[in-house]
């Protein structure tokens, strides 16, 4: 086991757990417009899932950029490895910020719509099942941005997506209790 990838991919999934929260709760306290927006229940929520979706991937491009950059730089010679810079953390905010916003506005929009059950493994499936539908959300709302930038088909990341989508459900129950348990730290 590499621990240096482990330890950096660990990161960078808990940043990508919290970083929507978090960026919800700074505005929310420094912006009071957005907390209206947030707290009026007839309001249109497009204003925060983009404000916030915006924060939210600066927040993951500042913690998963250089641990990215460390990922990749692990076990390669000195002389080839990347450094952290404007332009890469640019890059990589570019390339967040669609499935940012994308997730957020697909949980935000559904997670109201479909109630949750009194019997804990339905609502654990529906929870799931909210997560795995908000990150395709994601996936096809950072399609141009995919595309343009790196030839992307929409087919190829939502399958890639499906693919892996069992890793999503066990990295989920197992931070679960962690989110709950470190959930003083976005208050």
């Amino acid at each position: 086991m590499n621990c240096v990838d482990t330890t950096c991919g660990a990161l960078m999934t808990g940043t990508g757990f919290i970083a929507y929260p978090v960026a919800v709760e700074i505005l929310k306290n420094k912006c009071q417009k957005f907390r209206k927006i947030l707290e009026d229940p007839k309001a249109s929520k497009i204003p925060i899932y983009v404000t916030a979706g915006a924060l939210g991937a600066a927040i993951c491009t500042a913690t998963n950029y250089p641990l990215s950059v460390c990922q990749a730089n692990n076990g390669v010679p000195a002389d080839k490895k990347k450094k952290v810079n404007l332009k890469g953390a640019l890059s990589f905010y570019v390339d967040q910020i669609g499935s940012s916003i994308g997730f957020a506005a697909t949980m935000g929009t559904l997670a109201p719509k479909i109630p949750v059950p009194n019997n804990s493994l339905l609502a654990a499936a529906r929870n799931h099942a909210l997560v795995n539908i908000s990150n395709i959300g994601g996936k096809v709302l950072s399609y141009p941005i995919h595309r343009i930038r790196h030839g992307s088909t929409l087919c190829g990341m939502v399958g890639g997506y499906l693919k892996n989508m069992g890793g999503v459900v066990i990295t989920g129950d197992a931070t679960d209790h962690f989110k709950r348990v470190l959930g003083f730290m976005i208050q």
